[in-house]
């Protein structure tokens, strides 16, 4: 008999799902290798997939014309790439990849994610949450990058 709560995964913001929000989208997570250097979600191009990673560290990149690409955020099993769903857009401005191998990634069709969102007011509360908090944290490396020397603004990515 399995347990009621049979979700296995490392993510730690599917971890915190109830029950309820977790079979919604259980049915259809796909789970894959997260190698180095892998897309999860490319620059100016429809978002087709929803990516939760399960370990490793993934870059968000933001280019500038005059002054070529930047890291303005990172995340790893505790966050999700596809963000720009929640407000209704379907692309996203900024590339994200896997900077540091590390493990596997559960995948879910957008449409599906989004499909699941809509049905539950507690899952799109706990994803707007996450936005709230990358969003500190990415203004949190923002200070880091202007006011910090190199050595403080490793040990924070570390």
């Amino acid at each position: 008999m399995s347990h009621p709560d049979d979700r296995y995964t490392t993510n730690l913001l599917l971890a915190v799902l109830s029950l309820d929000d977790w079979a919604l989208l259980k049915p259809f997570f796909t789970r894959e290798k997260l190698e180095r250097e892998k897309v999860l979600l490319p620059a100016n191009q429809p978002i087709d997939h929803v990516w939760f990673p399960e370990g490793g560290v993934a870059s968000v990149i933001a280019h500038k014309i005059d002054s070529g690409p930047t890291e303005v955020g990172i995340f790893g099993r505790e966050e999700f790439a596809g963000t720009p769903l929640l407000p209704g857009a379907d692309t996203s401005p900024h590339l994200i990849f896997v900077q540091v191998n590390g493990s596997t990634g559960l995948r879910v069709g957008a449409s599906l994610f989004l499909k699941a969102m809509n049905q539950s007011a507690t899952l799109r509360i706990t994803l707007l949450r996450y936005v709230q908090t990358f969003i500190i944290q990415t203004a949190g490396s923002a200070i880091s990058n202007a006011h910090q020397r190199t050595e403080a603004r490793l040990a924070r990515w570390l």
